[in-house]
């Protein structure tokens, strides 16, 4: 079982463990109704990391993506490009179990290749709609790994992964996990704790999104590295955006399809994530009976 790394020594010791191995990822839900019924669900998946070189896992550690999560990497991120195969569900999360110490051979790819030229080669497909901009990609199988929707009325009003916004710091999380932090956004941001001095109820500072908000949850915050000759504005706002686009993180566009192709696959795309939804609701319903 690996643990969730805080510390740049945990994350290079578990990427030491992961790199050129299969292992396990399970996620678990448990619901309880308000009469005391109960459902549960667990997923497996299996991912596979290629070989990795010092310099890979040197680079990956830089971009602090690491801290806090489950075997120290975040799959829907950076760490997309050292992942050669995975089985099961995507993207895996919560629990990191290594298992089957198999060593993989990297599926092809070299193990001296630079960091962003290791990604899954993948077919773009562009919808461009009246409001909205419908975009999804392709593994070589024509199957869809990756849905996105932006809507018009969104932009500006959604904290985007590598995002720099000015935040306010709210109060502590509770047990001293952290502090909420309002970006002016419907939820408020979460940054862990820290030992910076600045990190201060009421201070407006500048923070990077870690990952975006999903559920509940509002987006995983880290504090940006800007000149400290920038003045903090008055209340929170968007200051810069991403300069790469995190929808194709850990993917080389071999093609991109627009007009009615693009439309139907999209279409497809929608209406396999609303199966997946239906079949997991009625799971719950029949497991709850």
């Amino acid at each position: 079982m690996l643990p969730k790394a805080e510390t740049e020594a945990e994350a290079r010791a578990c990427l030491a463990r992961l790199s050129g191995r299969s292992h396990d990822v399970l996620t678990a839900i448990a619901v309880r109704a308000p009469d005391g019924r109960t459902a549960q669900r667990l997923v497996e998946s299996r991912v596979t990391f290629k070989r990795l070189s010092h310099v890979e896992a040197e680079a990956y550690i830089s971009n602090g993506e690491w801290e806090g999560k489950a075997g120290g990497y975040a799959i829907q991120g950076r760490a997309s490009a050292l992942i050669c195969h995975i089985t099961g569900s995507y993207p895996p999360s919560s629990v990191c179990r290594c298992t089957r110490q198999r060593r993989a051979g990297g599926a092809g790819l070299s193990d001296h290749l630079p960091l962003e030229r290791l990604a899954m080669k993948a077919v773009l497909c562009i919808d461009e709609a009246v409001g909205e901009r419908r975009r999804t990609l392709l593994d070589a199988d024509g199957r869809p790994f990756r849905l996105a929707i932006d809507r018009w009325s969104e932009r500006g009003r959604r904290a985007r992964l590598d995002d720099v916004w000015w935040g306010r710091v709210k109060a502590r999380m509770p047990g001293n996990r952290g502090w909420f932090v309002d970006l002016g956004l419907e939820r408020y941001g979460i940054v862990e704790p820290t030992r910076a001095a600045i990190v201060t109820e009421g201070a407006m500072l500048a923070f990077r999104v870690k990952s975006e908000a999903w559920s509940d949850k509002g987006p995983a915050l880290s504090l940006a590295d800007i000149s400290p000759t920038i003045a903090a504005p008055d209340k929170p706002q968007l200051h810069k955006e991403a300069a790469e686009d995190a929808f194709l993180k850990g993917a080389e566009v071999i093609e991109t399809r627009t007009g009615l192709p693009a439309r139907r696959e999209i279409d497809a795309a929608i209406a396999r994530r609303q199966r997946r939804s239906r079949r997991f609701r009625a799971l719950a319903i029949s497991r709850s009976r």
